[in-house]
C-alpha cells in the first residue's frame, strides 16, 4: 500500500491511508487523551477528550474518527485544545458519581487519570433520577454512567439501551434477556457496570471454624493475573484462609471425556448434530434465549466448575469422611456468567448446589490486596 505523508506537531510521519489520527498517534508514542475509545467497537465520538486541530479546518476534530489524508498537518496540544478538553471533561464529571473506593477499576481508571492530568476536582452530586439495578449477577449503576454506549455495542442480545437521561437501561422486551457474559463490564470505561461482589461474604465464612472452605481456580486465572506460578497462587489462596485448593483443569478433563463419549454416541446414531459444547454458561443461555431451536444440540455434560464441585461434595468428601454440608466450595473464574450458572436448579445434586460461590479474577486480586498478599 502506498504511503502518505502527514505532520503531527511539526514532525513528518509516513503512514497508510485510512488510519485514524488516534491510531497513528498511538503507534508513534504521541499521547492523546481518550476515554470512550475502545478498539473492539465502532467509535461514537462521545467523550471529546481526543480533540485536536487540523490546519485549514475551523472546528476541532476527534482523532478517534478522523482519518488521515496526504499532507494533513495536525496539532495535538495548544491552550485552546486544553481548554476545550477541560470543558468536555467537566461535562463528563457532571454525569459521573465518583466512588473510587468501591469501583471495579480499583484505582486504575482512565477517568481518574484524566482528572489528575487536568487538575480537576471530582464532582460527587447524585441525581435522584438515576438508579442502581441488578440483572442476574450484573449490577448497573446509572449514577456513574456517562452515556458512551460502549455496552450497547458489545451486548450480544441487544438487552441494553440508553434512557431519556442518556443513562444505561435495559430492555423490557420479554423475548430479550441478559446472558451475563460480562462484555458490558469489560468495555465500560468508568466502572458503571460490575459483577455482584461476594468476597465480603466469603470473609465472614472464614471466621466460621465449623466450615471447611474449598477453592477451585480456572487455568486462565494464572495468566490473567500476570506472571504468577501455580505454587504462588495456591500459597496465596491458603494464606487468605482456604483449607483446600483444587485446579478446575481436573473438572475440564472429566467434562472433555463426557462430551467426547456423548459425541461418539451421537455420531453413531446420526442425531443431534452438530454437538455444541455446554461448558460456557453465557453461551448456553444465549442458545436458550435467542436460538432455542439449537437447544437439542447442546451437550448434556456439566461445565468444568460444576463437574469438579460435584466430585468434591459427593466423592472427595466421602473418601475423606467429611460431611458435605460442612463444605463451602468457591470457584475463582474469569467470567461473571459463572456466578449465574451455579444457581441453576437443574444442576443440583441431592438437593445441593455443587458450587456455593464464585469470585471473579478482579475480586480475587482485591482480596489479595486487602490482605497484603
Amino acid at each position: 500500500m502506498d504511503k502518505i505523508s502527514i505532520k503531527i506537531n511539526d514532525k513528518t510521519y509516513l503512514t497508510e491511508q485510512g488510519k485514524s489520527i488516534l491510531e497513528i498517534a498511538s503507534e508513534n508514542g504521541i499521547e492523546i487523551p481518550s476515554l470512550c475509545f475502545h478498539p473492539d467497537i465502532e467509535t461514537k465520538q462521545h467523550c471529546g477528550m481526543c480533540i485536536i486541530r487540523v490546519n485549514g479546518e475551523k472546528k476541532f476534530k476527534r482523532t478517534c474518527t478522523t482519518t488521515v489524508k496526504d499532507g494533513m498537518e495536525i496539532i495535538t496540544e495548544s491552550k485552546e485544545i486544553i481548554k476545550e478538553r477541560r470543558k468536555n471533561l467537566e461535562n463528563i464529571l457532571e454525569k459521573h458519581l465518583l466512588e473510587c473506593d468501591d469501583c471495579v477499576w480499583f484505582g486504575h481508571c482512565q477517568l481518574l487519570d484524566l482528572i489528575n492530568r487536568f487538575g480537576m476536582k471530582p464532582i460527587a452530586k447524585k441525581n435522584k433520577k438515576n438508579q442502581v439495578f441488578q440483572v442476574g449477577k450484573i449490577v448497573f449503576d446509572q449514577t456513574k454512567c456517562i452515556g458512551c454506549g460502549n455496552c450497547l455495542d458489545v451486548c450480544p442480545t441487544n438487552f441494553l439501551n440508553l434512557n431519556e437521561q442518556n443513562k444505561i437501561d435495559y430492555s423490557t422486551d420479554k423475548k430479550i434477556d441478559c446472558i451475563n457474559c460480562g462484555q458490558c463490564v469489560l468495555h465500560c470505561p468508568v466502572g458503571a457496570i460490575e459483577g455482584v461482589g461476594e468476597f465480603e461474604e466469603l470473609e465472614k465464612v472464614f471466621k466460621d471454624k465449623n466450615k471447611i472452605t474449598i477453592v477451585q481456580f480456572a487455568p486462565s486465572i494464572r495468566t490473567s493475573m500476570g506472571k504468577i506460578t501455580t505454587n504462588q497462587l495456591v500459597s496465596g489462596l491458603k494464606k487468605i484462609g482456604f483449607d483446600y485448593v483444587f485446579d478446575t483443569a481436573l473438572g475440564a478433563d472429566f467434562t472433555t471425556m463426557e462430551e467426547a463419549d456423548e459425541l461418539i454416541e451421537r455420531l453413531s446414531k446420526n442425531e443431534r448434530l452438530p454437538a455444541m459444547s455446554s461448558c460456557c454458561p453465557a453461551w448456553v443461555k444465549l442458545v436458550e434465549v435467542n436460538y432455542p431451536e439449537f437447544i437439542p444440540n447442546l451437550c448434556t455434560s456439566r461445565s468444568p466448575q460444576i463437574m469438579l464441585g460435584g466430585i468434591i461434595k459427593n466423592y472427595w468428601s466421602v473418601k475423606y469422611n467429611i460431611n458435605s454440608k460442612d463444605i463451602l466450595v468457591v470457584s475463582i473464574m474469569p467470567c461473571i456468567a459463572k456466578k449465574f450458572e451455579i444457581k441453576r436448579e437443574e444442576l443440583k445434586i441431592k438437593g445441593d448446589y455443587p458450587v456455593d460461590m464464585v469470585l471473579t479474577t478482579r475480586e480475587l486480586i482485591r482480596l489479595f490486596k486487602k490482605n497484603w498478599i
